[in-house]
């Protein structure tokens, strides 16, 4: 009875440091959507379940689309202005061609 009594004590004592240490570094306690019991971590200590439910408002969802749509790379840019440039430089090389047959 006496080891069961030390297990528990050192379990519930390595629970209460990691809970400390994430409330430092800013964690802050949530409800596990399945059985209810406080939660730190990112999964229920009890039955496992995953914290963050992944569900959005439709502002943050428009926030997400508009930095996803705006944060172009410059290669995407740069391939762009190519495509531009080959399609003008075509268009001439045809131009000419036709100027000399016709």
């Amino acid at each position: 009875m006496v080891v069961g009594a030390i297990a528990e004590l050192g379990g519930a004592a390595a629970v209460e440091i990691a809970a400390s240490a994430l409330a430092e570094r800013g964690a802050k306690p949530g409800m596990c959507h399945n059985c209810g019991v406080s939660v730190i971590a990112d999964y229920c200590a009890l039955c496992g379940q995953e914290r963050d439910s992944h569900r959005r408002s439709l502002g943050a969802l428009m926030h997400e689309v508009v930095r996803e749509v705006a944060s172009f790379d410059s290669r995407i840019l740069r391939t762009a202005g190519e495509k531009c440039r080959r399609r003008q430089r075509t268009g001439a090389v045809l131009f000419r061609i036709r100027q000399r047959h016709c």
